[in-house]
């Protein structure tokens, strides 16, 4: 971070809650570390959601950072947490398999500096490959994975990963709820939303994700298709989540279309395959659904 004596920029906290993820946890901390907003004006709170699994000797905290233990279950315990312990009057959130951009931090507070009337920023999400070839895995990810603009214009919210606000919005609106286990971010941000909270989509606020692997997208589904069925727990029936589920035997119209639309670039047979796959993790996601809904334990990862 460059050294300055700039005092008329506000302090920042960055919150990064991470789970038995210290290798891009530690990736994550260098990119931190390379802000090009004054280091003095910035204090990082990595949240390990885990107590049980510490960080490794390699790992090294940063001056102006901080490891809080939170042992309840689930990302956004873990931010709430870090939010009581934040001095700073802006609040940056991002997570432990990120790559903020050197200027994520300048150009969101810009942002919100010369935009009055904006309250949240959802910064841009990019997705980068492993290898020169994506797999069907990974081309998935660039089609469906974080589209932060959409959440925005569409429900006025914004994923974790890339969202930058005033302290001030959490005191007047209320935390995340603790009880999600995945979506929280989202419907935090439209609960919001809806009461005035205001919402900008800003395309240079970047950080860096990795495109998920098959496995990492199948653990992924799950979590989600078990976060609803935590909210449907005794609002729902045997035949009401088996109906759900049977109307994801066959590829939704909306994803075909959908495909067409952004996959450009991409083979006939490659779009296929996007699509079966789309069509499998969607049936991935119900039927944990309804495992949970039903009485089974979410997963936590």
């Amino acid at each position: 971070m460059k050294p300055t004596t700039i005092t008329n920029l506000p302090f920042v906290s960055i919150i990064v809650p991470t789970f038995r993820d210290w290798d891009r946890m530690a990736i994550c901390q260098q990119a931190l570390e390379r802000q090009t907003y004054p280091a003095e004006l910035l204090e990082i709170f990595i949240v390990n959601n885990d107590p049980k699994d510490q960080p490794p000797a390699s790992f090294k905290l940063l001056p102006n950072a901080r490891i809080i233990d939170v042992a309840k279950p689930g990302s956004y315990a873990a931010r709430n947490r870090a939010l009581q312990e934040t001095k700073g009057s802006i609040i940056a959130f991002t997570d432990s398999d990120c790559i903020p951009h050197n200027d994520w931090v300048q150009n969101a507070v810009n942002y919100l500096l010369t935009h009055s009337d904006c309250m949240r920023v959802a910064g841009q999400i990019k997705i980068f490959y492993k290898g020169k070839t994506p797999t069907t895995a990974e081309l998935y990810n660039s089609l469906y994975a974080f589209r932060q603009e959409m959440h925005v214009k569409a429900n006025g919210a914004s994923v974790t990963a890339n969202l930058i606000t005033y302290r001030s919005v959490f005191d007047t609106y209320g935390y995340f709820d603790e009880n999600q286990l995945s979506l929280g971010d989202l419907l935090w941000g439209q609960q919001v939303h809806r009461k005035g909270c205001t919402i900008a989509y800003v395309p240079n606020v970047i950080v860096e994700h990795p495109a998920r692997s098959f496995d990492e997208l199948v653990i992924k589904e799950k979590r989600v298709g078990g976060g609803q069925g935590v909210r449907e727990k005794g609002r729902t029936t045997l035949n009401k989540q088996l109906i759900s589920v049977m109307k994801t035997f066959l590829p939704r119209k909306g994803d075909i279309g959908f495909i067409i639309r952004k996959a450009n670039g991409l083979s006939t047979v490659e779009k296929m395959k996007v699509l079966l796959l789309r069509h499998y993790l969607l049936h991935i996601r119900m039927r944990e659904n309804m495992k949970v809904a039903l009485g089974k334990e979410p997963n936590r990862a």
